[in-house]
């Protein structure tokens, strides 16, 4: 399996979540929903600079070769962190190419990215510190390697 070796650029980088819950309106009321798929694929709208033409040519080798096939890139989902993800060029989109200051260029793609999946103790462990209020009090850690170690030692 192949892995993109271009980072995203963080200028119109649009996620969207897959959606596993279905809804029916209902008159005057809140909708009924039930989660109906398990796993839905999330979208990912994302531009490359392609800053000399080694890296435009590696770009269209790499989207004519994996079209249709399934490929790893590090991506922010979710997790608002970046992680290996499991993706796929969409076919109802072609990568669209931008000439940026003469030579370089921004390629925009659309792409399938399958989700990871995530413990649910964990979320709730983090809405549960939220609503508490606890959540101020891990930024003490934060200070112990950043701030209070440095006073001690005297850097």
């Amino acid at each position: 399996m192949d892995q993109f070796m271009l980072c995203p650029l963080q200028e119109g980088y649009v996620f969207t979540p897959g959606n596993n819950v279905r809804e029916q309106k209902t008159e005057g009321g809140m909708p009924r929903q039930v989660i109906k798929f398990v796993g839905a694929i999330h979208t990912v709208s994302a531009a490359v600079y392609l800053k000399d033409p080694q890296a435009r040519q590696y770009f269209w080798a790499f989207w004519r070769i994996n079209q249709t096939k399934i490929w790893r890139w590090n991506l922010a989902l979710d997790n608002g962190v970046k992680e290996d993800c499991l993706c796929q060029f969409s076919a109802e989109s072609v990568p669209q190419e931008n000439l940026i200051e003469g030579v370089k260029r921004k390629v925009t793609i659309n792409i399938y990215v399958v989700p990871i999946k995530r413990d649910p103790a964990f979320d709730r462990t983090i809405i549960d510190l939220w609503q508490s209020g606890l959540i101020n009090n891990l930024s003490d850690i934060e200070k112990i390697p950043n701030v209070w170690l440095p006073d001690a030692v005297g850097v």
